[in-house]
C-alpha cells in the first residue's frame, strides 16, 4: 500500500468542505487535480470514500469512519514536525557528557552553566568517570560526548582537538622542591611519585624516555582519582603530575604546584564521540560553546589553544 500525506490531506479537505472544488480551493489545486488524487486514495484502500449528489459531496459510511483515523494521523505526523522543530532548535532534547573526574568540576560546570541558560529545555546529564573508563563510556553509547585527555582509539571513535595543557608537578609544600616556581624534568626522576591513571602510567614513561629523563624511582600504586594523588602528595608522600588547570585544589589540599620545563610536556584533551553516528543538534552546540570558551580563555592569557 502506498499512501501519501497529500492524498490524506485531500481526504480531510474534501469531507470538511463537502465540495470537490473547495477542497481545491484549501490545498491550491484544480478541481481535477484533486478529484484525481481522491481516485488514487480510494484505488490504494479499495474503498469508495465520497458520494458525488446534487446538493454536493459526502462521505460514504467507509469514508466516515476512516474520517477520525486520518485526522489523527495528521495530528501526530503534525506533532512529529513540531517535535522535530523543537530538537533542531533546542526547545527540548537531552545532552549527555562524560569528564574526566577533575573536568567535571573545573572546566565543564561553567560550560554546563552557559548551555542551560541558552538552552533552558534541554536537559544536561553529567557522568564524572576515571580517565581509564571514558572512551569506554562513549563507545557502550552511554554518553553523547567524552571530554578529556589523549586515549588510544579505535575506528568506532572520533575525536575533536579542544586544547592542550602543561604537566606540573605537585608535591607538599613543605617539601625541598616547593621553593621553586619551575624546575627541569630531570630533577624528579629519582623521587618517589604516585599515580593516578594505569594508561597515563603507561604512556608517561614513553613520554620521559624520550626527552631523556629517567623513569620513576618508586611508584604508589592502584590510586584511581587524581585528587587522591594530589592529596597524599600534599600529605608528602610523593610526588604527583597533574595538568595545570587543577591548580584551584592544590593549595586546599596542602600541595605545592611546580612548572615542569626542559622540555615543557603538554597534555591535550579530545571531544570523543562514536564515529558511526550522527552529531545531534544539541551535541553540535554544546561543542560550538566549549569552543566560545576555549576562544576566551586564550584572548584572556593571551596563548593560543
Amino acid at each position: 500500500m502506498n499512501i501519501s500525506l497529500r492524498q490524506l490531506r485531500a481526504f480531510v479537505a474534501v469531507a470538511e468542505t463537502g465540495s470537490f472544488t473547495e477542497a481545491a480551493r484549501r490545498m491550491h489545486l484544480t478541481q481535477s487535480a484533486i478529484s484525481m488524487v481522491i481516485r488514487q486514495l480510494e484505488d490504494e484502500l479499495m474503498l469508495p470514500l465520497f458520494d458525488r449528489h446534487g446538493r454536493g459531496t459526502s462521505t460514504t459510511e467507509a469514508g466516515t469512519e476512516l474520517l477520525p483515523l486520518v485526522r489523527r494521523i495528521l495530528r501526530d505526523l503534525e506533532l512529529v514536525a513540531v517535535g522535530a522543530a523543537d530538537i533542531r532548535t533546542l526547545r527540548r532534547g537531552v545532552l549527555r557528557i562524560g569528564a574526566t573526574q577533575m573536568l567535571a568540576c573545573t572546566f565543564i560546570p561553567p560550560l554546563v552553566r552557559e548551555f542551560e541558560k541558552r538552552f533552558p529545555h534541554v536537559e544536561v546529564q553529567l557522568l564524572d568517570t576515571t580517565v581509564d573508563e571514558l572512551v569506554t563510556l562513549v563507545r557502550r553509547g552511554e554518553v553523547d560526548l567524552g571530554i578529556g585527555p589523549e586515549r588510544r582509539l579505535d575506528e568506532d571513535i572520533t575525536r575533536d582537538f579542544l586544547f592542550e595543557v602543561p604537566l606540573c608537578l605537585v608535591c607538599a609544600q613543605t617539601h625541598s622542591l616547593a621553593q621553586s616556581q619551575e624546575i627541569p624534568w630531570s630533577q624528579i626522576g629519582d623521587i618517589r611519585w604516585i599515580n593516578y591513571s594505569a594508561e597515563f602510567s603507561h604512556e608517561l614513561p614513553s613520554l620521559l624516555a624520550g626527552a631523556d629523563i629517567p623513569a620513576p624511582a618508586g611508584v604508589i600504586r592502584d590510586i584511581h582519582h587524581m585528587t587522591t594523588a594530589i592529596a597524599l602528595a600534599g600529605q608528602g608522600l610523593g610526588i604527583t603530575i597533574a595538568p595545570e588547570y587543577v591548580s584551584p585544589f592544590i593549595l586546599p589540599m596542602g600541595a605545592h604546584m611546580i612548572r615542569l620545563t626542559e622540555p615543557i610536556i603538554q597534555r591535550r584533551f579530545f571531544a570523543y564521540r562514536q564515529s558511526i553516528r550522527t552529531m545531534s543538534p544539541v551535541t553540535s552546540t554544546f561543542l560550538d560553546i566549549l569552543r566560545e570558551h576555549l576562544g576566551g580563555l586564550a584572548t584572556s592569557s593571551g596563548q593560543t589553544t
